[in-house]
């Protein structure tokens, strides 16, 4: 193999990999009248109810326009409810409906057929290694990022 081959090829075997395992989220979300993306929103509700959408924005990373939009998509449809803070009128807190709380079942078996299939294979120390080296490269990334917001 030339050496100008191998330039970025770690980056592209990566890139590859997000792309297929979004690809294939995307399919099953999309039968539960999710986009992509707004599964790691629900991520977050799950676990704190009620908070603003900024802090929403900064908790999944992207920038509060790009959530703004989405968050319009799943009120639409149901998933949640934004209402203004009483105490400070210019917030808004997002909450789970019904629907959107009843989702997290199927979007965790999801997220696990599709963890099943991307280590499929691999053994209990290979995984663990996996997934420091995982860590370890978003936490490089994010420290040369702007301000880890992506839109």
């Amino acid at each position: 193999m030339k050496e100008e081959e191998n330039v970025g090829l770690d980056s592209r075997l990566l890139a590859m990999i997000c792309r297929l395992v979004r690809q294939r989220t995307q399919v099953e979300l999309e039968k539960l009248g999710l986009h992509l993306g707004q599964d790691l929103i629900l991520f977050v509700l799950w676990e704190t109810e009620g908070i603003t959408q900024s802090e929403l924005a900064e908790r999944v990373y992207i920038k509060p326009p790009t959530l703004a939009r989405a968050l319009n998509h799943m009120e639409q449809n149901q998933i949640i409810r934004r209402e203004t803070d009483p105490d400070d009128k210019r917030l808004e807190r997002v909450y789970l409906t019904e629907k959107g709380a009843g989702s997290k079942a199927a979007i965790l078996n999801i997220w696990q057929k599709g963890e099943a299939e991307l280590f499929a294979g691999f053994d209990e120390d290979e995984r663990t290694t996996c997934q420091s080296f995982l860590r370890k490269m978003y936490f490089n990334l994010f420290a040369y990022s702007e301000d880890g917001l992506q839109s």
